[in-house]
């Protein structure tokens, strides 16, 4: 695990024992001021780490007892905000407070090159993600807006679609579910925001989550993509089920006394009275639960997953 500190040092601790961590050797050092984001590779073997000092740091940790600094890149002209690996290769993409996000090729990490410098953000540049198969890319900025970038030719990105527009504050982090149908974003406002991409050129709203009082300031999912966890300014890391089925059941379980007939036509007029919650046993302990005059089929819920926390 790497953590950035207000003092311009990066610390590795080593997570092997979960419960006996391990800092590995002296903190990294290069920066005079708040380090605001770190990021490893896919493979682990570097490290960035960008922030108030507007530029980012790249570390060779191919011994992780030893790290060497190969890289200086100095392209931001204001604070460095939000930093992200391809997942595939080692293109490295920085945003930054003047309103950029650059995109680094640190394929030979010792000569990175600039692949492209986007300015298409009206504000500053927060926090960027790749898309599980690194063919796109997800910006967000302070006017509350996520871009996305088609990189299917890295060296010329292009837009696609329109900005995912809704939140009401700056959006502090972004995660593409590891299987590239949901994005979620981290909302100074305390909500996260989760939306279905599907592919579509205008993703639908899948969610919006709340348990907090305080900014929200970042995500990130679980490897089976079902989870997601929350962490805001109020210390607390939340984790949400964002099975639908699965929330059905738990809000059913919750509920209290049924509508009746007379309340349901005093309400809903002019529809078919339909219980909600009442469910019907099916084959392999499933149901079918009407919901807004939709019978969606429900499973039993798994067991939460014991492990996937990212670093």
């Amino acid at each position: 695990m790497a953590q950035g500190t207000l003092s311009g040092e990066v610390v590795l601790t080593d997570l092997g024992e979960a419960l006996a961590p391990v800092a590995l050797g002296e903190p990294l050092t290069g920066g005079q001021a708040l380090v605001d984001d770190v990021v490893l590779s896919a493979d682990g073997l570097l490290l960035a780490a960008g922030g108030a000092d507007t530029d980012v740091r790249v570390w060779d940790l191919t011994d992780p007892a030893i790290p060497v600094q190969v890289a200086l890149l100095d392209d931001p002209d204001e604070m460095v905000l939000g930093l992200a690996f391809s997942p595939q290769g080692r293109v490295l993409a920085a945003a930054s407070a003047d309103n950029r996000v650059r995109l680094f090729d640190l394929d030979d990490p010792a000569r990175p090159v600039t692949l492209a410098e986007l300015e298409v953000l009206d504000s500053e540049a927060y926090a960027v993600s790749f898309s599980p198969d690194g063919r796109m890319l997800a910006a967000a900025a302070s006017d509350a807006e996520v871009v996305r970038f088609d990189l299917a030719d890295p060296d010329d990105p292009q837009r696609f679609g329109a900005p995912l527009a809704g939140p009401t504050g700056r959006i502090f982090g972004l995660d593409h579910s590891p299987d590239g149908r949901l994005l979620a974003a981290a909302v100074v406002d305390d909500t996260t925001w989760v939306w279905d991409l599907d592919g579509r050129e205008q993703p639908e709203r899948l969610a919006v989550l709340g348990a907090s009082s305080r900014p929200s300031s970042a995500v990130a999912f679980a490897p089976e993509s079902r989870w997601l966890v929350a962490a805001g300014a109020d210390g607390q890391v939340r984790r949400f089920d964002l099975d639908v089925e699965t929330a059905l059941v738990a809000l059913c379980a919750a509920a209290g006394d049924p509508i009746t007939e007379d309340q349901w036509e005093r309400h809903v007029p002019g529809r078919e009275f339909r219980a909600p919650c009442e469910v019907v046993a099916a084959d392999r302990g499933a149901g079918r639960v009407p919901t807004d005059g939709l019978a969606v089929h429900l499973r039993r819920p798994e067991a939460p997953p014991t492990g996937g926390n990212r670093s």
